[in-house]
């Protein structure tokens, strides 16, 4: 809800209604082949599939989360890390990036009592569940409030899309559903036209720092 503009769906005499959404739950992921950690960055990138969760969020790693072994020992046994001693056990780690692959969006036909997108992007290749998320401005429509006279970008700073990673459903090879958010002004838009690679799918991945190591550089 930070920084943006949200429809009042009740009041009273003194007081508004407002959605600002659900509470965070805990979502328990798990690593998977391909995690990685560099003891000179302390950079730990995790392979944990689609996530939804965007770069500025928090984690935290349970206790012994993920086991690598070292080329120190040539690979010869394994170590399951954080440990209780180390300065990752119960911390809330920073995401400070989150792998992604770039798409172009050619049509994309909005319904704002809904706040469903039908988006066409050509042999994209994803999965319902997946998660996705429009650059700001990507997006260039007309809109009948005005006679279609001028053009509009989406996703605004302040849209409920900007910046976030929403799932997908309904997909075939070619278009996707998505909700982006309802419109409180009404109007019917039609699509113009979208920047290239405008569109970016979670390939997944996110990436925390954990620490560096004084122990070894493998």
């Amino acid at each position: 809800a930070a920084e943006r503009s949200i429809p009042i769906v009740g009041k009273s005499a003194t007081s508004i209604s407002v959605n600002v959404g659900v509470a965070g739950s805990n979502k328990l992921l798990t690593a998977q082949s391909g995690t990685t950690y560099d003891p000179l960055t302390g950079d730990l990138v995790l392979t944990i599939g689609q996530h939804g969760i965007g770069v500025g969020r928090n984690i935290v790693l349970e206790d012994g989360a993920v086991t690598f072994t070292c080329l120190q020992d040539n690979n010869q046994t394994t170590h399951a890390y954080p440990r209780s001693t180390d300065p990752a056990s119960g911390a809330s780690l920073a995401v400070t990036a989150v792998g992604e692959s770039q798409h172009t969006v050619t049509n994309a036909v909005y319904t704002g009592s809904t706040g469903v997108m039908v988006v066409t992007s050509a042999g994209h290749g994803f999965s319902d569940g997946d998660y996705v998320k429009f650059d700001d401005d990507s997006l260039t429509f007309t809109c009948s409030l005005d006679g279609n006279a001028t053009n509009h970008t989406y996703p605004r700073a302040t849209d409920r899309a900007s910046g976030r990673w929403l799932v997908i459903s309904n997909k075939t090879n070619d278009t996707f559903e998505v909700n982006v958010g309802i419109t409180a002004f009404g109007g019917t838009h039609a699509f113009v036209s979208a920047t290239s690679n405008g569109l970016k799918r979670q390939t997944g991945t996110l990436t925390v720092n954990v620490g560096t190591s004084s122990n070894t550089t493998n």
